[in-house]
């Protein structure tokens, strides 16, 4: 009887220490199945940003892995296609549509901080000319190396965009009539290098404008 006792202890006793065990498996399981469902619902939320962290190194650190791989090829996809609606296709400048809101957004910016801004208006000369005696390919290299120049000589805080055909519009934050003259300076040598001529037109806010169509046309007019 004592033996069978004994035997019966023994069997609760294992028992128990399994019991232990798969409960301590079920909860390292759980802890990750959570992250994993945590992640998923922040993606049905449009949060492409975070990336779950590997726990284990089995199945479900695998599935962590996938999932950590899907959503970064999600937010690479969804940058290439941002930047597609933001950029002109030929020069990789931004294109009108986006340049005039960045353009709105600095005139809140400069209408809050009252600091000036200036704008500055560009327009390729004889580029007719040039597009009929080189062709229409060699129309596009010329543009593409004008828009990498000028990118090349503004500042960080600058914005180019392509404001249609052979014109350019170039934002500049904080910078004083004065300044911008001295950038128009810059500009004039990249055209320079690339065997051409540039005119350019500037305004600045509020000096010369007080809204952003106005000051578009006082720089469009100092061309």
């Amino acid at each position: 009887a004592t033996g069978a006792r004994d035997a019966r202890l023994a069997g609760l006793l294992v028992g128990l220490i399994l019991l232990l065990v798969a409960i301590g498996h079920l909860r390292s399981i759980l802890g990750p199945m959570r992250a994993l469902i945590a992640g998923t619902k922040r993606v049905e939320k449009g949060d492409l940003d975070s990336e779950i962290p590997v726990a284990r190194q089995d199945e479900i650190g695998e599935l962590t892995l996938s999932f950590n791989r899907m959503t970064r090829r999600i937010r690479q996809q969804r940058d290439q296609l941002v930047q597609l609606t933001i950029t002109d296709g030929l020069t990789g400048l931004y294109n009108l549509r986006h340049f005039r809101e960045l353009l709105q957004q600095e005139m809140e910016r400069a209408r809050r901080t009252e600091i000036p801004f200036s704008l500055l208006m560009i327009d390729v000369d004889h580029f007719k000319e040039y597009n009929d005696s080189q062709g229409h390919e060699g129309g596009n290299e010329l543009l593409k190396k004008i828009s990498s120049g000028l990118q090349e000589s503004l500042r960080d805080i600058d914005a180019v965009a392509r404001y249609g055909g052979d014109e350019f519009a170039i934002i500049l934050p904080d910078a004083s009539e004065a300044e911008a003259r001295t950038l128009a300076e810059r500009i004039q040598k990249v055209a320079a290098d690339c065997r051409a001529t540039l005119s350019i037109g500037g305004a600045t806010f509020p000096r010369h404008a007080a809204s952003m169509d106005d000051l578009i046309l006082r720089a469009d007019e100092a061309l």
